[in-house]
């Protein structure tokens, strides 16, 4: 269950929208306002991923582990479980608890679609209206405002803050690290490499895979997705531009 969770998880973050890398790429790539169509591309992509990580746990389901829990281990689980949930109170439903994540994705889509050439929901306010929810900001202050009715004990504003400091100290990594896989795109992009690259490996044929070469090096050379996300697309900018 955890590789299948695990390998899930992993392919959405690089491949779906709202996590960092996806959205910085498509920012580079100028997707920024059609974050519902790099949704759209990305589900079937990650999911062929999360599929092979879902069989491969399946085949060693029935393998015994090498380390076995002991039972007194397990029971001492099981209470530290019972007295986490007392300690909330009374738990949410699925609509509330899943509401800050899916709504956000929602309103991402539904703003993709309200803007397609096409109009579908027409010119007007109606349409101004989506396309402000549906920006990625605008969407993810929705699904935050949501999560704060998950709040539960009496000094809400207390928890509140806890629960920010919490968060400023998980998402200061990410954010230091997508700035910088940002600038470093930056200066790629400003000098001669990309030219230098695309000539060099178009002379090999092999076309489309050239950015997920790089990615691939850059990923092996210094380990986080995110920053091969945010180098490649900003190094591959022009070309998609063009």
């Amino acid at each position: 269950m955890s590789v299948a969770l695990a390998t899930g998880l992993y392919a959405t973050h690089t491949f779906v929208p709202p996590t960092p890398g996806p959205i910085a790429a498509a920012g580079n790539l100028g997707l920024e306002s059609n974050l519902g169509l790099v949704i759209a591309a990305g589900i079937p992509i990650a999911a062929v991923a999360a599929i092979a990580g879902m069989l491969w746990a399946k085949r060693f389901a029935h393998t015994d582990p090498d380390v076995h829990d002991t039972p007194q281990h397990t029971d001492d689980q099981w209470q530290d479980w019972e007295a986490l949930k007392a300690s909330y109170g009374r738990l949410p439903g699925p609509m509330a608890a899943f509401a800050p994540i899916i709504v956000p994705i929602l309103l991402i889509c539904i703003g993709t679609l309200a803007r397609l050439p096409t109009a579908p929901v027409g010119d007007g306010a109606v349409m101004d209206i989506l396309s402000l929810l549906g920006q990625p900001l605008t969407a993810l202050l929705i699904g935050l405002l949501l999560s704060c009715t998950l709040l539960k004990s009496d000094d809400r504003i207390a928890e509140f803050s806890e629960r920010i400091s919490e968060g400023i100290l998980a998402a200061a990594p990410i954010l230091l690290i997508t700035g910088a896989g940002g600038a470093f795109g930056a200066v790629l992009s400003a000098s001669p490499l990309g030219d230098y690259l695309g000539n060099t490996l178009s002379t090999l044929g092999i076309g489309i895979l050239m950015p997920f070469i790089v990615s691939a090096g850059l990923k092996s050379a210094q380990g986080s997705s995110t920053v091969a996300l945010v180098t490649t697309s900003a190094l591959v900018a022009p070309c998609w531009t063009r």
